[in-house]
């Protein structure tokens, strides 16, 4: 037993111990840095517009010419601009960014945990450990935003003003106020936890004379640390001409309402998170109270202060508490090794060290608890997101191994199985994007795109963006009535739309205000019929097909090279953008403008009238013959009649004529989209081309190809009716598949 004992407490075991500990936390660490490193939000790519822009010359703006402050962190944006001479402004810089940022984060829990809280290499690893299992934490730093610098800058500041206060050289006091000072521009709410660091420095210990030493300390360094935050004050007024920033007015403060503070005590909280939260915070009093530190209790408390009172959006509902988060577990560390070195058992009858370490394993197993049960979550739902993506029944996405494979696929850069079974005309989050691209023949520095919080369409076009959220347009916020009730009046509709707007995405109640102003009506109709979400300029006309693909090109080179960029929920959306490219080079030489002249002569299915919109004038297939797997070319020919505002599109079905029942199809856009029939214009011929893929399991024998426009489960009726098949479908050229 004695021997045992001894090996126990042997220092190459605690050394073996602690290596093995540091090694799986940093494993931990770099399994969930892998999982969300493709991951952006969108406002990633705002923050990159407007580096972007400064690097370039155009200003401290979003839409150049338009000076307004849409970004939450001076000092990220300045990182972000650093990057130009190392590749330049983009993604890859960012999350190059974050993850330095997360270093840095750790190194200073260990550093806080170490220095300020007086813990052992231990306890401070368990707090690590908590951080690393943390997917809030994680998720947040390399989203693409400035989190893991605030976060960092934030413990720095509390260990290095800690030194100060007590006394620490020149070299501290430097580090402190340079330190600082970029704390105070890292995040709107910043100073307020300054002054919460600030106040746990001077205050510890409690007493008159210390105080009044530690603030005389505190003095030059807290100057310093102003200087960068007044300076910035200046600026922003001489530049913006505001002394708040525009997202103070965007998403202005609501007053104080407890509900925000919500995920403390549910919306998909754990049992042993919520034990976690509720004991990190008496534990935290409790190291006020025992005079080792204030610094937990003043930010957990800032921090539901500025949550309770701030506007809260659509992100994951735990953003504002991320502080809360990472100061509680410093209250768990400890007390485990309290408790773990607690020498008075015997008085509560215990006997020897057991039950001590038996008590501080519990304590640690509450804290590694709460962080695998967080570690199994992809992410928490805000209140509106619970509603749509969480359909109203789930707080909690969950990691799940095929996230896992969608994310590893797209690290090495390859599609993922959802983008490869996207339709390329209905692609998720990109459909967006696309839209603008191919809506208007006019340069796109001098169009408008008019939507919510468009950060990625403004990094992949641009477009000039009107946000109806108002996050980096002033018109929104001046406008009353968005000010007091949170919505648009018909007047702030109308000024959005005096632009050159060339695509929209309108939300309630935009859409219904667009529908009944009639100046809007006259000048812009819907993408889609009776659609006034999607609006597009009625005397627009598409870009030419080569137009379209450099566009495109442009895009898909301001995304990562070396991985495919996903959404904040694991949407491929690089992967997604790459599809699209590809299909539209492919496309663009075969489906050019409006053809002259009219299409050969004697071709199968020539001579239908479809509802008098056009003229079906015949289609031929390339080769007439092929085997499985083989790609097809289809070419079609239309007559514009008298045209139509409904967006058709066309449908090609191969029936097998030998056998049983088979068919394969291929709907597509009009042109692949590049010439939709609410552009058609009578007299001119419109050749849509199509790429069809014989489908491998296809049957051998002969197939009838049968042709027409439709929309939705309407099929346009065709005349005369001998050329029609019973389901009314226009008979076109026979196709012949090889046996397999």
């Amino acid at each position: 037993m004695r021997s045992a004992r001894r090996y126990l407490e042997s220092p190459r075991l605690r050394r073996g111990a602690w290596i093995a500990g540091l090694a799986a936390v940093a494993a931990v660490a770099a399994f969930h840095v892998l999982y969300y490193f493709p991951r952006a939000v969108d406002d990633m790519y705002i923050f990159l517009r407007y580096a972007d822009n400064l690097v370039h010359g155009r200003g401290l703006v979003y839409n150049p010419g338009e000076r307004v402050e849409g970004f939450s962190s001076p000092v990220w944006v300045l990182l972000l601009a650093l990057g130009a001479p190392f590749g330049g402004v983009g993604v890859g810089w960012s999350k190059l960014l974050a993850v330095a940022s997360l270093a840095a984060l750790f190194a200073g829990i260990d550093r806080f945990a170490r220095e300020r809280l007086a813990l052992g290499a231990p306890a401070a690893l368990l707090a690590c450990a908590f951080a690393a299992l943390n997917s809030y934490l994680i998720s947040w730093s390399l989203w693409g935003l400035e989190t893991p610098l605030f976060l960092a800058l934030l413990l720095w500041t509390a260990v290095l003003a800690g030194r100060v206060a007590e006394g620490a050289g020149r070299r501290d006091r430097i580090a402190l106020g340079v330190v600082a000072g970029l704390f105070a521009l890292s995040r709107p709410e910043a100073p307020l936890f300054l002054a919460a660091l600030g106040a746990a420095a001077a205050l510890e210990p409690l007493r008159p004379a210390a105080i009044r030493e530690r603030l005389a300390r505190l003095r030059l360094p807290g100057l310093a640390a102003l200087a960068p935050l007044l300076a910035w004050l200046l600026f922003r007024r001489a530049y913006y001409g505001l002394w708040w920033p525009h997202t103070y007015y965007a998403k202005h403060l609501s007053g104080f309402h407890a509900n925000h503070l919500a995920p403390l005590w549910g919306q998909g909280a754990g049992r042993l998170e919520l034990v976690f939260l509720w004991g990190g915070l008496a534990l935290a009093v409790l190291l006020a109270a025992r005079r080792r530190s204030l610094v937990p209790l003043l930010v957990a408390l800032a921090a539901a202060g500025f949550t309770a009172t701030a506007f809260l959006d659509w992100m994951p509902n735990v953003r504002h508490l991320l502080p809360l988060y990472l100061v509680l577990p410093f209250g768990w560390a400890w007390a485990a090794e309290r408790v773990a070195t607690w020498r008075r058992a015997e008085a509560a009858g215990w006997r020897g060290r057991v039950p001590a370490w038996t008590a501080a394993a519990a304590t640690a197993a509450v804290l590694l608890g709460a962080g695998l049960g967080i570690a199994r979550t992809d992410a928490r739902y805000s209140p509106y997101d619970f509603h749509t993506h969480g359909d109203g029944e789930r707080w909690i996405l969950p990691k799940t191994w095929g996230k896992w494979i969608d994310t590893w696929l797209c690290l090495r850069r390859i599609a993922p199985p959802h983008v490869r079974a996207m339709d390329v005309f209905e692609m998720g989050m990109i459909t967006q994007l696309y839209r603008l691209l191919e809506a208007d023949d006019r340069p796109l520095e001098e169009t408008w795109y008019v939507g919510r919080d468009i950060g990625r369409v403004g990094w992949l076009a641009p477009a000039r963006i009107f946000d109806t959220e108002g996050l980096f347009t002033p018109a929104v916020v001046r406008d009353e009535t968005w000010r007091r009730h949170h919505e648009p009046s018909p007047d702030l509709v109308r000024a959005a739309f005096e632009r050159p707007v060339v695509m929209t995405e309108l939300l309630s109640p935009w859409d219904v205000l667009a529908r009944s102003d009639e100046e809007v009506r006259r000048r812009y109709r819907p993408w889609w019929p009776d659609d006034w979400g999607l609006l597009t300029p009625r005397d627009g006309r598409p870009p030419p097909a080569e137009q379209v693909v450099e566009r495109y090109e442009w895009a898909a080179a301001r995304m990562p090279q070396t991985f495919f960029a996903m959404t904040l929920y694991g949407e491929a959306v690089g992967a997604a953008l790459e599809k699209r490219l590809e299909f539209v080079r492919v496309a663009a030489p075969d489906n050019a403008r409006p053809v002259a002249g009219a299409a050969p002569a004697g071709l199968e299915g020539s001579g239908v009238t479809l509802e008098r919109v056009a003229e079906l004038r015949g289609c031929t297939i390339e080769p007439e013959a092929a085997a499985p797997g083989d790609e097809l070319r289809v070419t079609c020919w239309f007559l514009v009649l008298g045209g139509t505002e409904r967006r058709l599109r066309v449908f090609l079905h191969f029936d097998h004529e030998e056998g049983g029942p088979y068919r394969f199809q291929a709907d597509h856009e009009p042109a692949a989209g590049f010439w939709p029939t609410d552009r058609w214009r009578p007299g001119e011929t419109v050749r849509d081309v199509a790429r069809v893929t014989v489908p491998p399991d296809a049957p051998g024998g002969a197939y009838r190809l049968f042709v027409g426009l439709f929309e939705g489960d309407h099929r346009l009726r065709g005349h005369p009716a001998e050329a029609l098949d019973p389901d009314g479908r226009v008979r076109g050229p026979r196709l012949r598949v090889a046996p397999k």
